[in-house]
Parts: C-alpha cells; sequence; structure tokens
C-alpha cells in the first residue's frame, strides 16, 4: 500500500528507498523505483547517502529478505562476468 511505500520513501537526507518522481525529459514519468545498496560491502552500513530502509515485517514479511538475497545474486555474477 502507498502508506507503506510513503514510510521508505527517499528524502533529501537519505537517497535510499522508494521514489517515484522520477523525471525523463522532464516530464514525470510512470516509474517506481526503490533504491538500496552496500556500504563498505555490507547492506547495513550507512553512507554518505544514506542508510538502506526496509518495510516492517509486519508490513511486508519477505521483502528484505528476497532483495538481500537478490544483491548477494547479483554481486556473484558481477564477479564471475
Amino acid at each position: 500500500p502507498q502508506t507503506t511505500l510513503d514510510k521508505i520513501r527517499r528524502n533529501k537526507h537519505n537517497s535510499r528507498g522508494y521514489f517515484d518522481d522520477e523525471l525523463t525529459k522532464n516530464k514525470l514519468d510512470w516509474k517506481k523505483c526503490f533504491d538500496f545498496g552496500a556500504q563498505d560491502g555490507s547492506l547495513d552500513n550507512e553512507g554518505m547517502d544514506g542508510k538502506n530502509q526496509w518495510p516492517s515485517l509486519e508490513e511486508h514479511e519477505t521483502f528484505e529478505i528476497v532483495m538481500r538475497d537478490y544483491y548477494t545474486k547479483m554481486e556473484h555474477l558481477s564477479r564471475v562476468l
């Protein structure tokens, strides 16, 4: 639900999280995005651009688990390539 997404919305102090205000050719597009990433090799560390934000387990019990697994697999793939 939108209320869950609003709780993890990016802001001027944290560039990680949900956003839906992407512009394409100066026009609002239809994308809904979620930015997350590692700092110093960890998804739990805070960096200059903020800290990863996750929905609570009550709001979405598998999202963080699935995204962490995806990140690990993509990191492994990048090393293979």
